[in-house]
């Protein structure tokens, strides 16, 4: 995929699924005492300003991990705190957070991510038990570099947990970073729940064609590869774009079940389907961006295809 092209996402994401303003998304800071774990929660408002919107409570929550905190990664790193910032102005509940060890989070790293994994964990089960305010029936993972390391392990442990998305996974270096706990990561990344990887030509751990090379290794169902030319492993300045590839992403991969569920608007903007109602926007234009241009796959069976 060219520059170009990714522009065109960030475009597409201010045009159609940018619905809330800053006024109208609720932001929450703290350190859980159960979990003893640093959070951010964004969230719609129960009522949009001048009562435009009508926020029903939302379905889906996002849950972003951060890259590696021996190299200064942590959960205020410029993707996921840019992508978190994107999903909530696209109307769902987002949640990113520090592993144990970093900034407010109390523990220690465990090195070969077994800690880390339980985090996460964890963080999806607060998520699902928050029902007074959000009713959270389904969760999607978003990890950047290291963090991707830890979400794409992790989807087999909750049926709530419905897809991942992987951005910059260094596929390369896991023996490293998990203290050659690769078999067990390897084993946990191996779902057919839907997924979608993205990385640059130029990442600093990872070549495109090793990158594909690992992609090609997971299973063949319901997975979507993307590369963006001359991207390097920090994404600045190309955030909001990824984001923007993120919800077209969703929006094709289950353009006919409601099951991405934002919150739902009083009126206009949404799109029946013959499951319920899809709060995901339905425009001409997005589906001729062309998300396989220069280098990315779809390898998603036909027969498959046919049943989205």
């Amino acid at each position: 995929m060219s520059q170009k092209v990714l522009q065109l996402y960030q475009e597409d994401f201010i045009d159609n699924h940018g619905r809330l303003a800053a006024d109208e998304i609720e932001v929450e800071r703290f350190v859980d005492d159960e979990l003893g774990l640093e959070m951010e929660l964004r969230f719609p408002k129960a009522k949009g300003s001048a009562g435009m919107f009508r926020m029903e409570k939302c379905r889906t929550a996002i849950v972003l991990t951060h890259p590696w905190s021996v190299l200064g990664g942590d959960m205020d790193n410029n993707v996921p705190e840019t992508l978190a910032k994107v999903f909530a102005h696209a109307g769902y509940v987002t949640c990113r957070f520090n592993f144990r060890g970093v900034g407010k989070s109390k523990g220690r790293c465990t090195w070969r991510t077994n800690g880390e994994r339980r985090d996460l964990l964890n963080v999806v089960d607060f998520m699902l038990k928050e029902d007074a305010r959000f009713s959270i029936k389904r969760v999607l993972l978003v990890g950047y570099s290291y963090g991707s390391i830890v979400s794409n392990a992790s989807p087999r442990f909750r049926k709530e947990i419905i897809g991942f998305v992987s951005i910059s996974c260094p596929f390369n270096v896991i023996w490293f970073l998990s203290m050659c706990n690769c078999y067990e990561l390897w084993k946990g990344m191996q779902t057919h729940k839907p997924k979608l990887f993205i990385c640059g030509t130029r990442d600093d751990f990872i070549s495109p064609r090793s990158f594909l090379n690992y992609f090609d290794q997971f299973p063949q169902v319901h997975r979507h590869a993307v590369t963006v030319k001359d991207a390097n492993h920090g994404w600045f300045d190309k955030e909001v774009a990824v984001g923007g590839l993120i919800l077209s992403w969703m929006r094709k991969q289950w353009e006919d079940d409601a099951v991405f569920q934002a919150a739902d608007l009083a009126s206009g903007g949404t799109r029946k389907s013959s499951k319920g109602t899809s709060s995901i926007r339905a425009t001409s234009n997005v589906k001729q961006i062309p998300m396989d241009e220069e280098g990315g796959r779809d390898e998603v069976p036909e027969a498959v295809k046919k049943t989205q």
